[in-house]
């Protein structure tokens, strides 16, 4: 396998949880925040390196050099490929906005420290392929919620039974499956259990109340930082679409199918902007399963392209909202605020967010959309008409929202509502994102469609990279041709 030209992955990991023992001793808030938004920047830069890196070796997988997890395990356990060299970056983007962005007022009781843990934990778990590695981060992550929902004294049971549940199933699931003979009952077995757990954790209905809890009783910063990187389905990837059988992929996609149309007719109905925001990620990050098991370049690459689209649209919404609540407490959406003559930067970009969210033309969003519907109506009428009337419920409980904050008779207000200068930075770079990613969705595709062909591949199937309409049998003379170091 390929190295990189510097450890850039273990830096990732290691820098965020050298911080967090350091902070320890500091408690002047300010000088806590300061070092916190620096080390979170300098992972975010580090991704950004290392997926650059990664690309000018222009091969399937590469790991850094001289790895640690090498010496100490005797094999490596971080590493880089098409699949998670953009989703390591795009949840760095995640943890620096969330720390950077946090308001005056709360950085008193806001946990970095655990933040940062909890940004290494996320680094790691993306860079891993090991199961026990990828079940033990999942098991990790876990940490930040209960401690935080611990200290502030609110119900932390329901969250935790949930979790539980899902690592449960998870270990019993893998102790079940023997990788040499897939085929057994036993093996079988196993797969389904990993596969109920790894639900669980994404928010499949009729198991999903835990993330509306979790949005209710945490802090949003603490709720998006577990739930918007969709580490239950990078596990899913990982983990049990290279061994699962068809018919487990098929009934995945069926559960994903019917969370996703549930949640986009439950967003219709929120009162609150946390709980419109939850159901409409669970909304989004379904129909990104329902591709995911299709099993089709095209679908695999939708849904690929949409995990990156969706990505970008809701950190920019959770930034939104959580200047919002920072500036005027937690927003009901039963009125019309009329706060768009107040902030009308914040306003660009929520509606700009909720676009891309939905798939609308000229956004990032649109492209996966498009592929996601393609694949679904190679499959099933059936799906297709789901994945339609889904985005259509999706978009019209969001224009809801956008009108309901942003519109109604101007609210007078004794302080300015105006983003701050770092904010603003924020703003223009998710904004650029959305904009960038929709006139040129070319690149972004292209590195999705080579993941997908890997994905494929893990599973024994290839298939032409250059007609992603078709699924061939074997082509590795074109793998060869793209990369020197193929395998």
């Amino acid at each position: 396998m390929p190295e990189l030209h510097a450890p850039w992955l273990e830096l990732a990991v290691a820098l965020p949880l050298l911080a967090a023992m350091l902070i320890q001793r500091i408690s002047a808030v300010r000088l806590r925040w300061l070092i916190s938004s620096v080390v979170a920047g300098l992972v975010l830069l580090v991704a950004i390196v290392d997926w650059l890196d990664f690309a000018s070796l222009r091969t399937f997988e590469a790991h850094d050099p001289h790895s640690l997890t090498q010496s100490l395990f005797g094999r490596e356990l971080v590493i880089v490929d098409e699949l998670n060299a953009p989703l390591l970056t795009l949840s760095a983007a995640l943890y620096f906005a969330i720390i950077l962005l946090t308001p005056i007022p709360k950085r008193e009781r806001f946990p970095f420290g655990l933040t940062l843990v909890s940004l290494t934990l996320t680094e790691a778990l993306l860079s891993s392929r090991a199961p026990l590695a990828v079940i033990g981060l999942l098991a990790a992550q876990n940490l930040l919620p209960l401690i935080e929902l611990r200290q502030r004294q609110q119900a932390w049971k329901f969250f935790a039974i949930h979790q539980a549940l899902s690592l449960g199933l998870m270990i019993g699931g893998w102790l079940c499956i023997d990788t040499n003979q897939l085929a057994t009952t036993s093996s079988v077995t196993g797969v389904v259990l990993m596969a109920i757990g790894l639900l669980i954790r994404c928010g499949c209905i009729p198991t999903h109340c835990w993330m509306i809890d979790l949005f209710d009783r945490a802090s949003l910063g603490t709720a998006l930082l577990f739930v918007t990187p969709m580490a239950g389905a990078y596990a899913l990837m990982r983990l049990v679409l290279p061994i699962a059988p068809v018919t487990v992929l098929q009934g995945i996609s069926f559960a994903s199918l019917i969370t996703a149309i549930y949640a986009s007719g439950m967003v219709l109905v929120q009162t609150s902007t946390r709980r419109f925001y939850c159901y409409l990620l669970l909304s989004n990050s379904s129909l990104l399963l329902v591709g995911l098991e299709s099993l089709t370049p095209t679908g695999l690459t939708g849904s690929l392209s949409m995990w990156l689209a969706i990505g970008i649209a809701l950190i920019s919404l959770g930034i939104v909202i959580r200047a919002l609540e920072g500036r005027i407490g937690r927003v009901d959406i039963l009125r019309f605020h009329g706060l768009y003559s107040q902030m009308p930067l914040m306003a660009v970009l929520f509606l700009l967010a909720l676009l891309a969210s939905i798939g609308f033309p000229g956004t990032v969003g649109f492209v996966g959309l498009e592929l996601l519907v393609e694949s679904a109506l190679e499959s099933s009428s059936f799906y297709a008409v789901v994945v339609v009337v889904t985005t259509a419920l999706n978009g019209i409980g969001a224009l809801r929202v956008y009108f309901r904050l942003f519109t109604g008779t101007n609210a007078p207000a004794t302080v300015s509502l105006q983003p701050l200068p770092l904010e603003r930075l924020v703003i223009y770079a998710f904004a650029g994102l959305i904009v960038v990613g929709g006139i040129f969705p070319q690149p972004g595709v292209t590195t999705r469609y080579h993941a997908a062909g890997e994905l494929m591949k893990r599973r024994g199937t290839f298939f032409d990279l250059d007609s992603p309409a078709t699924a061939l049998p074997v082509v590795p003379k074109i793998h060869e041709e793209k990369y020197e170091h193929s395998p």
